[in-house]
């Protein structure tokens, strides 16, 4: 069992490594990034709204 909470450990620190180290380096980027997914969000959406009126 100790084995594995070991294994378990060294997982949990790389990904929160991972993650910090991805989060560093988009983190200037996140913002535009969060902006086009939203515009391409809504675009999908206000489409998708217009599809179900002409229906």
């Amino acid at each position: 069992v100790d084995e594995y909470d070991d294994i378990w450990l060294i997982y949990q620190n790389l990904r929160y490594y991972c993650i910090k180290k991805f989060w560093s380096i988009f983190q200037t980027k996140w913002y535009s990034v969060e902006l086009e997914f939203s515009k391409r969000c809504c675009k999908g959406c206000f489409v998708s709204i217009l599809f179900a009126i002409s229906i």
